[in-house]
Formats: structure tokens, C-alpha cells, sequence
């Protein structure tokens, strides 16, 4: 009896991959919760457990056919996913409908169709995504939703190596956010923040910005505040990624503003003030041609700090060592840039 009947599952499951039918389909809700049909245990987190028939998961997934046919299951771990996640993954199965699909079960749900390879889910989540991705009006009173989707979208980046969700997320934003509003919706989102941010979020925060000197400076400048120990390494990373734009229109009083409030960041060592100064450097060319009067303000500013740089301690000897390498370099740098 068990033969046939995993021969029966096998050929349906085998016919639905083969025509592209009949899944989504109705399979009927009221079916859910019969002891006879529903004798797959989907076991959840707490020692929950929830029921379902394998005929009719294993039509919609390829992945729970093998794992009931071929493996002969009679059961599958499902934790990894909340219990909400999994109900509508089970509805979905039996109605055809995402109708149980929301913000707070998406991540979840949209993980475990991936997991279970149900192609048509995978479409429903990425077509619910981009309805809610279009609500953005471009105004800070839908900041909750923004950076709902910059989360999402970010999440499935940096677990599935997708870049779908993201770029849709940015086209939007660059759509209907002028300047002011993304750099509040930055500020408000991260600067607090700074410091704890993963690479794949400052990536995001450059290529948001990344055309607009403006919004990627005032954003850094925001953040400066909360250091007390000279610059982070996320700070660092990206005023790097920020010097990548070789546009001299790229530079811009904003820009100047930065690095005059880098300069007096609490904490610099030789090593930030020379990493400053050389980041300077070698746009300073630009600067001078675009920005004259600004730029001779950050001159008449480099030229303060030499006097602080030769009253800081070589950090090998704890001197005030003029034979210092960091002293030398640091000592030589600014004066290369005020000559």
C-alpha cells in the first residue's frame, strides 16, 4: 500500500514539474486539518507542530516531493521559519492565494519558498515587495515603510546574494526623494548607528549617494558627532568609497565643510590625521580649480593642524619625536597640500 501510494504522489508530482500544471491551484482550505489527508508534521519552533498533506505540498514544491517520496519522510523540520511564515506557506499550497502573505510574515515566508523551491510563490513574494515598494511618496511620512523595504531588500541581498529587491528599492527612492529627504531618511536611519553597520549597509549608503557629493557628506558630517576616539572604520570605508568619484563636480562646499569637521573630529591620531590629509590630497587639484575661496579656508585649517601634528607623541616611543615615520609623513603631507 505504501509503494502505491508513493507512486501515485510520484507521478503527479512528476506530471505538475513536466506541464507547468496544476499548481497555484485550489486544492480546497477545507481539506486542511483532516487526519486523513494531512499526514506530513511540519515541526516548528517550541515543539509546535503543524499538519499538512503531502500530495498537495509536494505538488508546489519539487523539494518536499523528494523529501516525502523518495526519502519516505513522514515529517520536516521547518524552525528556521515562524509559525505565521509556515500557515501561509500551507494556505498558499491548498488556496493558490497568497492572501495570508504581510510585511511582518514576508522575510520568513519568502526564505522558506526559496528553501522549498516553489517557483510561483517566489513571483507572489517579489510582486507583493514591489506593491509595497510603489506606496513610496517620496515624503518623511513614510519613513516606517522606507526603511521597511531598505531592510528587506538589504536582508535578502546579503542571505540570498540577490540584488533584485535592492535595485528596485534604489530606483525608487532616487525616483521620488529629493536631496533633503534622502539625506533625512539617512541620517535617520543610520548615523546613530554608524559605527555597528555591516559592509553591505555602507555599500548601500554609497550607492544611494553615490552621484550626490551632497547627501553622502552631510550624512558623514551628521555621524561626526559621535565619535570621541578619532575616525571609525566605517568612516573611513566610506570617505574611501567616496573618493572612488573622479567627477571634480563631485566636489562641492559640502565637501570642503567635511573635511574642515574631520579635522576636529575628538581623539585623531597621526595615523586618521594623515589618512585625512592624503584622502584630501589627491582631490585637492580639483578643489582649488572649483572652490577657491573655500579651499583657502581648509588651507589656513591644515595649516593649525601642523602645529598640532608636531606636538603629537610617536606611538613607538611615546616621545615627541620629529624622526617619526608617521610624524615625517603626516608633517610632510600637509605642507605639500597648503604649498
Amino acid at each position: 500500500a505504501i509503494s502505491v501510494m508513493n507512486f501515485n504522489i510520484r507521478e503527479a508530482v512528476v506530471s505538475t514539474q513536466s506541464t507547468g500544471a496544476p499548481v497555484p491551484m485550489n486544492f480546497g482550505r477545507e481539506s486542511l486539518g483532516s487526519p486523513v489527508h494531512d499526514t506530513l508534521v511540519l515541526k516548528l519552533r517550541d515543539d509546535k507542530e503543524l499538519c499538512a498533506s503531502p500530495f498537495v505540498l509536494s505538488c508546489n514544491s519539487p523539494v518536499i516531493a523528494y523529501l516525502t517520496v523518495d526519502l519516505m519522510q513522514t515529517s520536516i523540520d521547518v524552525d528556521d521559519f515562524s509559525e505565521d511564515a509556515v500557515k501561509c506557506f500551507i494556505d498558499a499550497a491548498y488556496s493558490g492565494t497568497l492572501e495570508l502573505l504581510t510585511k511582518d510574515n514576508f522575510r520568513d515566508l519568502n526564505k522558506m519558498v526559496h528553501v522549498f523551491d516553489v517557483k510561483w510563490m517566489m513571483e507572489g513574494c517579489r510582486d507583493f515587495f514591489g506593491e509595497i515598494v510603489e506606496t513610496l511618496a517620496g515624503t518623511l511620512e513614510t519613513i516606517d515603510v522606507t526603511s521597511y523595504v531598505i531592510d528587506e531588500a538589504l536582508y535578502v541581498q546579503k542571505t540570498r546574494k540577490d540584488d533584485g529587491f535592492i535595485n528596485l528599492v534604489i530606483d525608487k527612492i532616487n525616483e521620488v526623494f529629493d536631496e533633503e529627504e534622502t539625506s533625512s531618511l539617512l541620517s535617520e536611519k543610520y548615523s546613530k548607528r554608524m559605527g555597528m553597520l555591516e559592509a553591505y549597509e555602507l555599500d548601500f549608503i554609497y550607492i544611494i549617494t553615490c552621484t550626490n557629493s551632497v547627501i553622502i557628506s552631510k550624512f558623514i558630517v551628521a555621524h561626526l558627532p559621535n565619535l570621541r576616539e578619532g575616525l571609525d572604520a566605517n568612516t573611513k570605508y566610506l570617505l574611501e568609497r567616496m573618493n572612488e568619484n573622479n567627477d571634480s563636480s563631485a566636489f562641492t562646499e559640502s565637501v570642503d565643510d567635511m573635511f574642515q569637521r574631520l579635522l576636529d573630529v575628538e581623539g585623531l591620531t597621526a595615523e586618521d590625521m594623515k589618512f585625512i590629509i592624503l584622502l584630501q590630497q589627491d582631490k585637492f587639484h580639483v578643489l582649488k580649480d572649483h572652490h577657491t575661496g573655500v579651499t583657502n579656508a581648509l588651507k589656513n585649517n591644515y595649516a593649525d593642524k601642523i602645529n598640532m601634528l608636531q606636538g603629537i607623541r610617536c606611538s613607538n616611543c611615546w616621545e615627541f619625536c620629529s624622526c617619526c615615520v608617521k610624524y615625517q609623513i603626516g608633517l610632510q603631507s600637509l605642507k605639500t597640500v597648503i604649498s
